[in-house]
């Protein structure tokens, strides 16, 4: 492979969130062009991202530690656990005990998932507790997390906005759908859809007036 496949590979990850990728394709890339100032930069970058990865997931896995010991198991029995339990349902579909069990199981799995950066996985099994347990709130904010991270701003917007269907005067979660608001319309500016990128801030400054991003996109776009 040659330098610029290296670079271009790793800043490919980068944007994926897959730093230790990305740092792998850096130092390469170094070997080849030692000096080049840009791939210093993004390997600067790219180190910070995973740091900051490294203690989020540390967090997360210490949440599932904590989650399985109020349902009296481990961690490492989560998989065993939703096996059981849905042999259970299976016997006794009306068994509200087990799919209750099942459905804080599956939000572990999700939060494990989470902490090994399988977004795709942990977005499937916060769907199965949410699925288990229709209220389960916390299930429907690392959905919408995890969501939010794949870039599927629909189903995140959805998952948002059922969370202040239920909490109407929290605003913690209109900061959150404001976010994803923020973010898609940053994604539509990039892209150079600027009508899109104004609606998508407008909607974000409804629910949050102060969100920073919106608020320079509508102002570089109608200005």
């Amino acid at each position: 492979m040659t330098f610029e496949d290296y670079f271009n590979r790793g800043v490919d990850y980068l944007q994926g969130n897959k730093p230790d990728l990305a740092l792998k394709d850096f130092e390469e890339a170094l070997k080849l062009q030692p000096d080049d100032a840009d791939t210093k930069h993004v390997m600067s970058v790219a180190k910070e991202l995973a740091d900051l990865n490294a203690k989020k997931f540390q967090s997360i896995l210490a949440e599932a530690e904590s989650r399985a010991k109020l349902i009296g198991i481990s961690v490492a029995y989560v998989d065993k656990t939703i096996s059981e339990q849905t042999m259970i349902l299976k016997n006794d579909p009306n068994n509200a005990s087990a799919k209750e069990t099942l459905g804080y199981a599956y939000y572990i799995s999700g939060l494990i998932f989470e902490s090994k950066n399988d977004y795709a996985q942990a977005d499937n099994a916060h769907s199965e507790a949410i699925k288990n347990i229709p209220d389960y709130i916390f299930a429907y904010t690392r959905r919408a997390g995890v969501n939010l991270d794949m870039g599927n701003y629909d189903q995140a917007i959805k998952d948002y906005e059922k969370l202040i269907q239920t909490f109407p005067d929290d605003e913690k979660y209109k900061k959150m759908l404001a976010g994803v608001y923020s973010k898609r319309s940053a994604v539509c500016y990039s892209n150079g859809e600027k009508d899109n990128a104004i609606k998508y801030a407008e909607e974000a400054l409804k629910l949050d007036p102060n969100d920073g991003t919106a608020g320079e996109i509508l102002k570089r776009l109608k200005s």
